[in-house]
């Protein structure tokens, strides 16, 4: 009902504000220890809720939009960031680049195949754009694993998004520059030039997380049985 839902956007921003307040105790309080040299502060969000949007309420089962936006702020107290509002697509895998980039090290390897580009150059304004987004940022609702159940994984670009699921409730593509709200699905009316390459990268990437993203030694058994403990998997 709408009062159902008002109730949930009234709780939402409720936490919301709460949280805004206890990031601002945590802050002062820092700023009155005085400590030398600079902090870095980074305020994120690890998912959205739905609040009804898709016949939604939760997060969890579904990575449209209103569950992958998140705030992303970040502040260093030397003020060697100017305020500035950047419209680049960007991922959580870009924040541990970026700490290191921040410390004067750099990221190489596999972890820069698939995923994240320091944000250093957003964040200083050296740079408009990052090159690599330009294939897109990649979601997902499961591990890419066999007997994982059915999965929802997504492949964004600026302008796309295709969402691919393993089961039987079939594929979804938005144009999100013209319909921000994934209301349209563009699969039910035809072809659309720019789906097979978006999809052959959401492809490339799932076989690859798939046969590296997962071992079997102690160590990926290990983080597996953190994930479960907090309910990431199953």
């Amino acid at each position: 009902s709408r009062a159902e839902v008002m109730a949930f956007v009234d709780s939402y921003d409720a936490q919301i504000a709460y949280a805004d307040a206890e990031i601002a105790r945590v802050y002062d309080a820092l700023e009155e220890l005085a400590l030398e040299g600079t902090t870095l502060w980074i305020v994120t969000s690890d998912h959205g809720e739905g609040i009804g949007s898709h016949d939604y309420a939760g997060h969890g089962w579904q990575i449209y939009d209103e569950q992958l936006r998140v705030p992303l702020i970040v502040h260093a107290s030397d003020d060697r960031f100017a305020p500035r509002r950047v419209t680049e697509l960007v991922s959580h895998v870009d924040l541990l680049p970026t700490v290191v980039d921040w410390l004067g090290a750099s990221v190489s390897g596999a972890m820069l195949e698939w995923g994240g580009s320091s944000l250093v150059p957003l964040l200083d304004g050296s740079s408009t754009s990052l090159e690599r987004r330009r294939l897109g940022v990649f979601a997902q609702r499961h591990p890419a694993r066999s007997g994982a159940g059915d999965g929802v994984y997504a492949l964004r670009t600026d302008k796309h998004k295709l969402i691919h699921r393993t089961g039987d409730s079939g594929d979804e593509f938005f144009d999100v520059e013209s319909d921000p709200l994934e209301r349209s699905n563009l699969l039910d009316g035809g072809s659309v030039d720019v789906l097979p390459s978006l999809r052959n990268e959401l492809e490339a990437r799932l076989r690859a997380f798939e046969t590296s993203g997962l071992g079997g030694d102690d160590d990926g058994r290990q983080w597996m049985e953190e994930l479960g403990r907090l309910g990431y998997v199953e």
